[in-house]
């Protein structure tokens, strides 16, 4: 039975069910009895696979042969596999009917159900199931508060997201990166960069190493609230690395988000020495920095024709190829006749002016 049960978990790591079915079968056919633990493995071979229905249908067989009782994990394996297809009524009716037979939902079951209301943005029903996990005497985990911040979050409710970050804190749960970067994401969309600033310094604070994505929802705050000042004093003190862990380092996004509050004024310069400080670190220039790069000439005054150009020139020469919002950018500064004598001489395809719909098109060497 064990040496089965074993076989049938490492066909579930490897998202393997259909093999996971057969020990199940070869099982039943010589004599051994599926239980709880078999029960378990082979419903979440099917759940890991993203298959749903044959998920519930194992689940099923098994039960049917009058034997097996089902435990919390054979229900969360359900319950993930709903959530996976993103089918959240279908995983609300397992927790249901976890409750109905008297077994007691985990706190993994709960979140697992929490998380798909996130996903869905609706905040009403994550706070239905939170309130439902706690009158069952469930103490919620960092995981779950950052499922349900995360659910504020997908609506742009950003004081409930930080009044369930704050009821977190108070419940003695420590937050770890992955909440603090629910809540600066908001601060990046709305242009907050001093709601952001606060919670990174709070990071600091409470000693919560930030990941690069809560440095970059920072600096892109500032940037959208036109502050390159501070976009930049963020991108550096990431690139020093104090007080943060020896992995940590600028991406590609740091480096253009705070670019872009200089694009945004016309300070090509400036723009310029940001990327070739991201060159230097080894990252390279794409479609979206050399947007950036160019914005920047099309705000200056005058605007910079000649340095668009060989920005144009200098990408392409790399052999990345050119898309269409750049070449939106360009045609803005140089006109449709220059862009069509420039995009010749480089031997690149002319994409038709008048029609930039598809901007993931890339116009390719010929």
């Amino acid at each position: 039975m064990k040496t089965a049960n074993k076989v049938i978990t490492c066909y579930a790591k490897e998202r393997n069910p259909q093999a996971a079915e057969r020990m199940v079968t070869f099982m039943c056919e010589h004599g051994i009895e599926p239980d709880v633990i078999t029960l378990g493995a082979a419903v979440h071979a099917f759940a890991r696979a993203g298959q749903q229905k044959e998920a519930e249908r194992m689940f099923e067989l098994i039960l049917t042969r009058g034997k097996t009782r089902p435990d919390v994990i054979g229900f969360n394996a359900l319950i993930d596999a709903s959530v996976k297809v993103g089918d959240t009524k279908r995983a609300e009716y397992w927790l249901e009917r976890m409750l109905e037979i008297g077994l007691e939902p985990s706190v993994v079951s709960y979140t697992t159900v929490l998380h798909a209301h996130a996903k869905d943005g609706n905040i009403e029903a994550a706070e239905t199931t939170m309130k439902l996990m706690k009158s069952n005497g469930i103490e919620a985990n960092v995981v779950t508060y950052t499922a349900l911040v995360n659910a504020c979050v997908k609506a742009g409710e950003i004081s409930c997201a930080e009044r369930w970050f704050d009821e977190m804190q108070a419940a003695g749960i420590q937050a770890n990166a992955v909440s603090y970067s629910a809540l600066l994401n908001v601060c990046a969309k709305g242009g907050d960069f001093k709601r952001a600033e606060r919670l990174l310094e709070r990071m600091f604070q409470e000693g919560v190493t930030p990941t690069e994505v809560c440095f970059n929802n920072v600096i892109d705050a500032c940037s959208k609230a036109g502050q390159a000042a501070r976009a930049e004093k963020w991108l550096w003190r990431l690139a020093e690395g104090k007080e943060l862990a020896a992995d940590l380092a600028p991406t590609r996004q740091s480096f253009t988000a705070a670019a872009q509050a200089h694009a945004k004024q016309g300070s090509f310069g400036d723009v310029e020495r940001l990327f070739r400080a991201m060159e230097a670190r080894g990252i390279s220039m794409d479609a979206f920095c050399l947007t950036v790069q160019l914005s920047a000439y099309a705000r200056a005054r005058p605007r910079q024709r000649e340095r668009l150009e060989e920005a144009l020139r200098k990408y392409h020469s790399q052999g990345l190829a050119v898309t269409s919002p750049p070449l939106r950018v360009a045609k803005s500064v140089l006109g449709g006749q220059r862009l069509e004598q420039l995009c010749a001489e480089l031997g690149l395809q002319v994409p038709d002016l008048a029609d930039f719909a598809d901007e993931r098109r890339p116009w390719r060497k010929q």
